[in-house]
C-alpha cells in the first residue's frame, strides 16, 4: 500500500494566507466539499495550521504514511510570522476516517525532542481509504488544530 496525499497546505518556503499560495504543481489537490477545512498537501515541507499561527513541518512527509504499518514521523513547530522555532508549545496527534465515522485503533505517543520539536510514534492507519490527520498545537489556553486528508491507495 502508498499513501497517495490529497490535501494540507505545505509550503514553508514562504509565509503566506492560503489565498496568497501558489497553486500545486506536483501534486493535483482535490477539494472534498465535506471536509473543506483541511488544507492541501502540494508536496513536502511545511503546513501552514488553520487559524494561520503555525508552520508544522513535517518529516517524513505524508508519502511513508503506509496503511496497515506503524510508523512515526517528526514535527517541527515555528511561528508563521517569524519561522522561529515554537516555544513553550504542547503537540497532540490523532487521525479519524469521517466517511466510516471512526478514528485509529491505536493511540500515538508524542515525544518532545526540544523547543518546538517532536517525534510522533505509534501511527497506525489499520485500512486503505481517505484518513484525516489532526495535529494540535497548544500555548497556555490556547489551542489551534491542522488538519491534513491523506488518501491511503492500493498500489
Amino acid at each position: 500500500m502508498r499513501a497517495r496525499v490529497l490535501s494540507c497546505v505545505l509550503g514553508l518556503a514562504a509565509c503566506t494566507t492560503p489565498a496568497q499560495q501558489p497553486a500545486p504543481t506536483a501534486v493535483q489537490a482535490v477539494q472534498v466539499p465535506a471536509m473543506g477545512s483541511a488544507r492541501p498537501f502540494v508536496g513536502p515541507g511545511a503546513v501552514l495550521s488553520n487559524g494561520g499561527a503555525w508552520l508544522l513541518e513535517i518529516t517524513p512527509g505524508p508519502e511513508a504514511m503506509p496503511d496497515n504499518a506503524s510508523f512515526r514521523f517528526e514535527v517541527r513547530i515555528a511561528d508563521a510570522k517569524s519561522g522561529d522555532a515554537a516555544s513553550a508549545v504542547t503537540l497532540a496527534v490523532d487521525a479519524a476516517m469521517p466517511e466510516h465515522g471512526h478514528g485509529m485503533n491505536r493511540v500515538p505517543r508524542v515525544t518532545r525532542l526540544r523547543e518546538g520539536h517532536f517525534l510522533v510514534e505509534g501511527m497506525y492507519f489499520h485500512m486503505t481509504g481517505r484518513w484525516e490527520l489532526f495535529l494540535d498545537v497548544t500555548r497556555g489556553a490556547w489551542t489551534e488544530r491542522t488538519q491534513c486528508r491523506v488518501e491511503l491507495a492500493d498500489e
